[in-house]
Parts: C-alpha cells; structure tokens; sequence
C-alpha cells in the first residue's frame, strides 16, 4: 500500500504486502498493522505469513499514523530493539498543513485543536475511495461498529485476550500529538474511520488495548499516532449487465503532436450492480500516446454514464482507439484526431530559423530556379542530420508564460515531428523548438537517384510548412494566448538570397513588403511585373498592422507580406501604398509626416530587431553593412531598360554568385521612392531605394542603385518613404 516516502533520502519505505485473515466476527482484515515489519518487503525480518508472537512483537507493530492522514511518510517508524520506543523516519513540523500533503513529517500540536491540518476534514478516511484512505485497494480503516463487533465476536477485553485473537494484535504503541515520542509494548493503539460524536465534533475514536481493559474513546486528537489494522470493505466490485461505447460520447477535440485538454469520452451502462471500480486506464491504439482514464468511483445499480479522461499527446494525425473494460463487460470507441492550426492573434517578439531548403537536383535555370551548377554548393540534403534537424528560436520582447510550438505540414509530408516550449511563467529568455524534417524529401542520393518527395518542384510547387509559436503575453499565465508563424519551404529550386560575406550567404524574402509574394520574383517581363514593386514606408516606422490601423480596416494579420499588399497610402503613419493594376499611386500622400522614426526604430543598440521592425516574424530589416555586403560578394546584372516612368515596372538589379552571370538568385526591381515633403513618388524605372536599418547622425542609410552605380552607403531624410527587403534574422 501506499506511496514512496517523499524524503528520496529515505529510499522506498513503501512497499508492503499483506495476506487477508478471516477473523472471530467472520469478517476479512489484514493480517498485521499497517507498515508491519513481516509485510515491508524491504525489510531483513520480512515474512508475509507471520504474525505478533507476543505483545511485544515490535517486528509486528507497524506505523503510527495521524488520523485521516495518506501513508505519505509522516508514520514511518524504525522501532528500538526492546520495542519500547523507536526513531521516526521523517521530522516533525508545528505548522498544520493542507491537503493533498506535501511533506512527510509528522505535525505536532495543539495547532488546529490537536489536528493535523490547517481545516478541519472529517471525511478523508471515510469509504473505499477516500483520498487519504491508507489500506490497500478493497481495504478501509475500520468503523467504531466493526470493531466492537469483532471485540465481542473475539472476547477481547484486554491486551491479551487481543493478542490471543486470530489477528494477534500487539502493543504496538502511540505517538504523542504534542511531543512526538513514540512508546510501545504497553497497549495497543488503533484508529477507527469514525469521527468524534457531536460532542466532540474535532476528535475521533480510537480503540486502546491495556492489560486491564479494552476501551474506546471519541475524544482522541486527530493529530495523535495510531496503529491501523485495515478490514475488507463489504461494497461488492462493481459490475454491469452492458457497455454502450456509441454514446453519448466525446467531449473535447484532439489534434495531433497537441497535448489533450478538456477531452473526455462518455460510455453508457446497463444493469450496473452499485458496486465499486477502483479507476482504469486504458492505452490508445492506432494513433498511440493517449490514455484514457476512469476514475474510481460507484457504478449505480441501474443505468449510468462513466467518463473517462484523455490524457497525453497523439502521436499523429487518424483514429485512436480505446479498448475498455467496465464491470466485466467491454467495448471500444474511436476519437479523431485531426490537423492543429492555430488561430490566435499575432504576438510580438520573433521566431526565428530556416525557412527555405533548395534540394538542388533539378530545375537547372527552369522558372528562375537559377542554374544548378550554382546552387549545388548551397544544397540542403535532408539525409543529412544538419539539414533535416533545425532550432527555431522565439525570442519574446517581454515576460510570458506557457510558450509551445506546433506545426502543420500545409503541402506534403514536410516535418515529421516538433519538440520544445516551455511551460513556465515569466520567461523572458529564448526559448527553442527543434523540428526534425521528413528525410525523403532529398533523393536517397541526390544527384544520381530521382526519389525525393521535393525532386523537380519549383518555387510556385514548394512543398510547405508552417511552425507556430503560441505564448501566453502574461507572465503569470493570465493573459491572451498569442502566436508567431514562420512557413518552411522546401523546393527544387534557388531560394532567394544573397552572399554578405565571402563566406556567409543569408536568406532574403524574395519580394518587397506590399509585392505579391505569389508572383515569380525574378520576371521582370510577367504581365503583371506592377505587382512586384511593393509599397513604401518612412525610415523607422511600422507601417499598417493590427494595432497602427488608422483607417480600420478589417482584416490585418500582423504579417506586413499581406497587410502591406493593399493598404492606402496614408500620410499619418509614413506609408504609401503600393501600384495596382489600375493606379500607379504615384501622386502625393495626403498628411505625409516630415520626420522619420527615431534612433533605434528598428533595431535596438545590442542589434536585436524591435517591435516597430516591419518585417514578418524570423526576418528583420538589413543593415548597412549587410547591404554592404551583398554588393560586394555576388555578381550583379540588370534588367533595363532603366528610364523613369510611373509604370516602368520591368527594371531590376539581379544578384548570383561571384563567377557567375546571369545568374538571379535576389532580384530588387527599381522601384523608386518617395519624396520625405509630401510623398511624391519619384524615380520609379530608373532608381532602387532600399532602406537598412543603420542611422546615420539624423539620416539613415539606404541602398541606392540605378543603371550603372549600387551605393549601401547613401544618406537619406528619414521621412523618405523607400521600400523593404527583409534579410533573414
């Protein structure tokens, strides 16, 4: 019975077995004292078929609990060699303490009127299914009744006449409430389940074995250590006539790689019998990692319902299956378990990591997927453990709590499995994810073999993911749930980016903030080559979102790519809004502020990307230097012709590797600007204005190119409405 100590120090003081002994009055109990020596399998004089010998048996006299109390530690005690006293195993406390307890010592009075516990609890060993009840399962402290009934069947009027009964009872002993010593070899000491009477409403009864007498007494303090011999609880087990698994059925939704909450799962009985079931659980199959569990509990005699609880997380998306049985009957139920997509509002901070794979086996200069000859160097190969094993990393701007990441394969049998989170309160720290990645997506040998799940997709056919974040904004765990989503792509083709050093490649967005993102971002020559160009904001500033929606307009998901895409121009929050197939929205923003964001806008003084950054959650606005870079560590050619027109939309300045030509992997159409004294657009065709995040004294940096000259260095007003290329964080 019971638990392990809760002292580790102490090892596992809890593990006894007992054998049942018919006795005098024909009832079944225990054959020895709870915690009995003979019955602790650990101990060197354990022998389950042994008794007390005598009175003074001290290998028979077993624990002292406090009444009510759960075998939690608080009753362990080593007895001295005469039997007399002994040496409790845990420590004492003059604090009265709570349920369900926490520590195993042994609590002293006069506290709580002698009780052990901080309010008063007269029903905790009160029926089978008590939760403190102390005797092994279908066992129970004995009534007040039961044991004058047995003291009348056994003719026990003493010490002896109690040992000479067929439980053999010893002098075991008590534990003073108010000192905590511990006497034996002089009486018997035994708790009853039953309280006090209603003159003594505090206390409760307890049988005492002297040489002279057998008494009992309801005034006994609850905070006293007694023996307790347990007896055979009369209720029958419990047992029914049939199950229905088909209704009512289940509450609660369950979705995979998503721990359950709030599922549970009704069955309904006939012919129940009012008997007792001690709890079940039951393993899931099919999609595995669920238990469903049946709290014990009373069958009714009749119909009713039982619930079982779902706990654990589905290992994958299907059915999980629960084969049950109840009362000697069974059945089984299926729940589904479907696809998690979170729909939370967007959260600040950032989660950052890989976004894009290029498999690079195929698609050799096909739909601007670069040639292969410079992208096999830049291969991820998802055989291998640095490619199909990634961190994702959120980084929050202040203390939340609960942090969890999930993910859903959008196209293809992408991510195979997510771990990580934190479930704590005030974090403030980065907490990380880690994703392993299906590793058919690469060919068993690439290069040679033509077996991959991604072999031959193009950007427009990548095979997609979206990983989440979800956060609690309160440190405490009583806010608003929020979430970040990155998307993972994976493709036969070049993703878009740029060398910023001779040996560090980053990752670029393919489009400008505000461009269709849907579009191939390296034809100049498409049709709709307008939708390219993107939308303009002042240096520092954030642009339309969810909380900077001067027009309230609804809709806004807080990731600029959409948001930006079809805002107006509006002059009091520094943006302009990008071309439309019928408007080149070239003229003059009305309200257009004069003064940019201040320093630090986008980037604090430690470098890290703030909340008024404009760029999608995992990427950031470049810096100068970035910029710096890119022109400095990759071949560069044009689309032309570069001449200004408010609808010359076709020219571009292409980045590839050094050594190569032609070569598109970031293409920067020549989108213009914007004027810092009213918003005008000028340039567009002929000159590209790209902000970095680097101030320069009251100015920013921003990267100017035209048809012959790309200066990272050029000096602007920040009230210049330019255009964004996130840089990968």
């Amino acid at each position: 019975f019971g638990l392990l100590d809760n002292v580790p120090a102490a090892g596992q003081r809890h593990n006894f077995l007992y054998l049942p002994v018919q006795a005098e009055d024909g009832r079944i109990w225990l054959n020895n004292n709870l915690g009995a020596n003979y019955n602790n399998l650990n101990h060197p004089n354990f022998d389950l078929t042994k008794q007390a010998t005598t009175t003074t048996d001290r290998d028979a006299y077993g624990s002292l609990f406090q009444w009510g109390r759960r075998p939690d530690g608080h009753e362990l005690i080593d007895r001295n060699a005469s039997g007399t006293g002994g040496v409790a195993v845990n420590g004492t406390t003059t604090t009265p303490i709570s349920e369900p307890t926490t520590t195993s010592v042994f609590v002293l009075g006069p506290g709580n009127d002698y009780d052990w516990r901080s309010t008063r609890n007269a029903t905790l060993w009160q029926s089978l299914l008590s939760p403190n009840n102390p005797c092994p399962v279908g066992f129970i402290p004995p009534s007040r009744q039961e044991m004058l009934t047995l003291l009348t069947a056994a003719s026990i009027t003493n010490l002896a006449t109690a040992h000479a009964s067929s439980l053999k009872f010893p002098a075991n002993g008590e534990r003073n409430f108010l000192t905590g010593s511990i006497n034996g070899s002089s009486n018997a000491q035994l708790w009853t389940r039953t309280p006090g009477s209603s003159s003594w409403p505090n206390r409760s009864y307890s049988f005492s074995f002297t040489s002279t007498a057998a008494n009992n007494s309801d005034t006994r303090p609850r905070g006293s250590g007694d023996g307790v011999r347990c007896i055979l609880d009369q209720t029958p087990p419990a047992s029914v006539v049939s199950l229905d698994c088909s209704t009512p059925g289940v509450t609660g939704s369950l979705f995979g790689g998503v721990a359950a909450s709030g599922v549970s799962y009704t069955v309904s009985y006939t012919g129940g019998n009012g008997g007792v079931q001690y709890g079940a659980s039951f393993a899931s199959t099919g999609v595995t990692g669920l238990t469903a569990t049946l709290a014990a509990g009373n069958v009714a005699s009749g119909s009713g319902t039982l619930v079982f609880n779902i706990t654990g997380t589905p290992s994958a998306i299907g059915t999980a299956t629960f084969n049950i049985v109840v009362g000697g009957q069974s059945c089984s139920f299926d729940i589904p378990v479907s696809q998690f997509i979170p729909n939370f509002a967007t959260g600040a901070g950032s989660l950052s990591g890989r976004t894009c794979f290029d498999i690079a086996e195929s698609n050799d200069n096909v739909e601007s997927c670069g040639p292969l000859s410079s992208r096999t160097s830049l291969r991820a190969d998802f055989n291998q453990t640095a490619t199909n094993t990634q961190v994702y990393t959120f980084t929050p701007t202040a203390a939340v709590s609960n942090v969890r990441f999930y993910y859903v394969n959008t196209n293809g049998q992408v991510i195979q499995s997510l771990t990580g989170g934190n479930a704590g309160t005030n974090i403030t720290g980065a907490v990380t994810a880690t994703v392993v990645y299906n590793t058919a997506l690469s060919s068993s040998t690439p290069g040679t073999t033509t077996d991959g799940l991604a072999y031959g997709t193009t950007a427009n056919q990548a095979l997609t993911a979206d990983i989440y974040v979800v956060y609690n904004n309160n440190g405490t765990n009583t806010g608003t749930d929020l979430q970040i989503k990155l998307t993972a792509n994976v493709k036969d083709c070049a993703c878009c980016g740029a060398y910023i050093s001779t040996t560090e490649w980053k990752e670029f967005l393919c489009h400008n903030l505000g461009a269709d993102y849907t579009l191939d971002p390296h034809n100049m020559g498409q049709t709709n080559a307008w939708a390219l160009n993107g939308a303009y904001i002042h240096w520092g500033r954030r642009g339309p979102s969810p909380t900077n929606n001067p027009l309230n307009i609804v809709g806004l998901t807080g990731d600029s790519r959409d948001d930006w895409q079809s805002y107006p121009s509006r002059g009091s929050i520094g943006f302009a809004a990008a071309p439309t197939s019928a408007s080149p929205n070239s003229t003059s923003v009305s309200g257009w502020l004069t003064t940019g964001g201040g320093n630090n806008a986008w980037r604090t003084s430690g470098g890290l990307k703030t909340n008024n950054d404009p760029c999608p959650s995992g990427y950031r606005v470049p810096t100068s230097t970035e910029w710096q870079g890119v022109t400095q560590n990759n071949s560069a050619h044009r689309t032309t012709p570069f001449t200004t027109s408010t609808t010359n939309y076709g020219a571009a300045l292409h980045y590839g590797p050094l050594g190569t030509t032609n070569v598109k992997m970031l293409t920067l159409p020549a989108a213009g600007g914007r004027t810092s004294t009213d918003g005008t657009l000028n340039g567009r065709g002929s000159v590209g204005s790209y902000w970095s995040s680097t101030e320069n004294g009251t100015g920013a940096y921003f990267f100017r190119f035209d048809n012959t000259n790309a200066n990272p260095l050029t000096d602007s007003n920040r009230a210049n409405g330019f255009i964004i290329r996130c840089i990968k964080e």
